[in-house]
């Protein structure tokens, strides 16, 4: 990090110099877990089974100490941890807790920081924290809702989300340490339940475990969608054995300015009769597979036109003429990494779709409520990679930004809905 801002002030460009090493090894070595994207085949250990646990802990805010936690696994084998030493409490946690691979809280930022003051406090060198994956369920479930809710705290999304198990209403957290430690633990447990209760009704974790299989990241790296994407780029460049090198990513707040995007037809009032909603499935995704939209044809096209991309400094469109040029270069050039790549993402997708509804009759209902479930999971884990994908190609802090690409992905997305709308409106059907 410092040599890379030393250079940037004697005004030295770096490559690739902002990857993280662990991630700058998967990209050159080529080490990742499951997913091969040049044959399509699946490694074995895609679905292995990684050991999860649910936990939560109650504090004296008077003085900062831990003076519970608790703790509930996959099969719902409860733990309990409450006496009057911290230390102690610590210990007695870390003994079962050592052996899951991924620690589960609501708002988990605040009990890690917590547990690591603790343990810092005591000097517990023998607890070491770098090899579990404390994940933050409340920041993934906030993102995977469509509506914000009134409120994030765990007793309102429980009672929101109608789970089984709600709030145990504790007045005085000292006062239960102190002489009613059932009502602690009955409160401390609870919350644990709540938060596996919320996991497993939206398959958060399992999906969020097999998108870090996807790209052969830890769960930390698959929180935000723009590093995975990025691996699954740098990795079929490596895969592919293409001689491409990607620029650093921009600073987020350098440049404002915004690209025209899609078209928005105003809606008419009134209450109408024989609606029908017509919606045109992964249209992003869709245009990049068929118009071939790629950074390295896009380069190529650059070339041999001898045309110079347009710089983040510049604030001004793109000319009409010059997107239709470059979408019309595109598509009558050699399929590029990107279609490629969200294609074999869709077949992947399809194929655990197929299997899921191999588990629905004649009758639609489902006959193995498991199997469905494990295989509807997977291909949301797909699904979720092909909806991020324009996302990230269109953020102008993003390595593989190019707007030339961007505009021309928006332009053809304008182009179709407006067509569709007049086709409809020859027919004599109103689009309101």
């Amino acid at each position: 990090g410092k040599i890379n801002k030393d250079l940037k002030k004697l005004g030295i460009e770096t490559i690739e110099s902002d990857v993280i090493f662990t991630r700058k090894i998967a990209k050159d070595i080529g080490y990742y877990n499951n997913i091969n994207i040049i044959d399509q085949k699946i490694i074995k250990g895609i679905e292995e089974k990684i050991q999860v646990c649910y936990f939560d802990l109650e504090l004296n805010m008077e003085n900062e100490t831990i003076i519970s936690i608790a703790l509930v696994d996959r099969n719902g084998k409860e733990y309990f941890f409450c006496c009057d030493s911290e230390k102690e409490i610590i210990e007695q946690f870390w003994e079962v807790a050592k052996e899951y691979d991924v620690w589960v809280a609501y708002y988990s930022d605040f009990d890690e920081k917590q547990l690591r003051n603790s343990i810092q406090r005591h000097k517990l060198r023998n607890i070491d924290l770098r090899y579990i994956q404390i994940v933050d369920i409340m920041n993934l479930f906030k993102r995977s809702k469509q509506q914000d809710l009134e409120e994030w705290s765990l007793e309102f999304v429980a009672k929101a989300e109608k789970l089984k198990h709600q709030k145990v209403q504790v007045d005085d957290f000292i006062e239960a340490y102190e002489h009613n430690r059932p009502l602690l633990r009955e409160r401390n447990v609870s919350d644990c339940w709540m938060i596996k209760e919320l996991d497993e009704k939206y398959s958060i974790i399992d999906i969020k475990i097999q998108q870090s299989n996807i790209v052969g990241l830890n769960l930390e790296s698959c929180m935000y969608y723009s590093i995975p994407v990025e691996m699954l780029i740098f990795r079929y460049v490596m895969e592919n054995s293409l001689k491409i090198i990607f620029p650093n990513r921009k600073e987020r707040g350098e440049e404002k300015y915004k690209y025209r995007g899609a078209v928005v037809f105003q809606p008419e009032g009134g209450l109408k009769k024989n609606v029908l909603i017509l919606d045109l499935v992964s249209l992003y995704n869709r245009i990049v597979q068929n118009y071939n939209l790629s950074p390295e044809v896009f380069i190529k096209y650059c070339k041999e036109r001898n045309y110079t991309p347009k710089s983040l400094e510049d604030k001004s469109n793109v000319d009409d003429k010059v997107l239709d040029g470059v979408i019309d270069f595109c598509s009558k050039q050699e399929k590029g990494m990107l279609p490629k790549i969200l294609q074999y993402l869709e077949t992947y997708r399809n194929e655990y779709k197929a299997k899921r509804d191999s588990y629905i009759n004649d009758k639609k209902q489902i006959i193995d409520q498991e199997k469905y479930k494990h295989y509807d999971m997977m291909q949301n884990s797909f699904k979720t990679f092909l909806l991020v994908f324009y996302g990230t190609m269109g953020d102008k802090s993003s390595r593989f930004y190019i707007q030339e690409l961007s505009e021309s992905i928006t332009k053809i997305g304008r182009d179709n809905l407006n067509r569709l709308k007049e086709y409809l409106e020859k027919k004599g059907i109103e689009v309101i």
